[in-house]
């Protein structure tokens, strides 16, 4: 299982890689699970937070990215399972607590056509149990603002209420803000707004993060991330 550690001890695991990451992060009294997956990863999911090395019996909390199914299908089972309040952010409320899966859309040629048939289509196929967030926040959220630099910040673009978690500004869980999957690219490949997407971008680069983990694939660096800001901020901000 792969870990990272910050300047304060502050721990995060990924505990499930593959079809979608999911992270845990904890201290001495920090205990924090970052989206759920998809449905059929629950039992390897449950079993990875209850054995070793986690052995988890409670959660502080559980944030959710954004509401895509593949973040949020257990959403509902790990809030039972233990007792934690979700964060999420209030503009895609209707969605998460309806169970539905927001629209998706192409972020490039190939993926837009792909997205108008998914979309039209198919939707229902995503759908996933209804949550209910405990916490709705809008821009930026504080967890631990005594002992702890842990916070949360909207980082929408890829959907209107994605979001990100910044740890002791060293580390950032960002969702589908970036992608991992191809060697040197952080542009994801589905967007709802690609202006906003870069402009969140520079939001995460102002956090001065030196390292970014994306819902899919592997981490990315600092320098990953300026560069690809350059080229595309040119490309669509002007």
């Amino acid at each position: 299982m792969k870990n990272w550690i910050t300047g304060s001890s502050i721990q995060i695991y990924r505990v499930l890689s593959g079809r979608s990451n999911v992270f845990y992060v904890r201290d001495d009294e920090v205990s924090l699970l970052v989206d759920s997956s998809v449905h059929f990863e629950w039992p390897m999911l449950e079993k990875k937070l209850t054995s070793n090395p986690l052995n988890i019996q409670r959660l502080d909390w559980l944030l959710l990215t954004h509401t895509h199914f593949d973040h949020a299908q257990n959403a509902n089972r790990i809030k039972h399972r233990f007792h934690c309040p979700l964060i999420q952010h209030v503009s895609e409320a209707p969605l998460l607590q309806s169970g539905r899966n927001p629209p998706v859309l192409g972020a490039n040629r190939f993926t837009r056509r792909i997205t108008d048939l998914f979309n039209g289509q198919l939707p229902s196929l995503f759908n996933y149990p209804p949550a209910s967030a405990d916490i709705w926040m809008l821009d930026n959220l504080p967890l631990y603002p005594i002992d702890y630099d842990i916070s949360i910040i909207h980082t929408p673009g890829h959907s209107p209420g994605s979001v990100s978690l910044i740890v002791d500004h060293e580390i950032a869980i960002v969702g589908d803000a970036l992608f991992g999957v191809w060697p040197g690219s952080v542009f994801p490949p589905y967007a709802n707004d690609v202006q906003r997407l870069i402009q969140s971008w520079k939001v995460l680069l102002d956090t001065g993060c030196r390292l970014f983990l994306p819902s899919h694939g592997s981490e990315r660096t600092r320098e990953d991330l300026l560069g690809a800001y350059d080229h595309y901020s040119r490309l669509n901000l002007g």
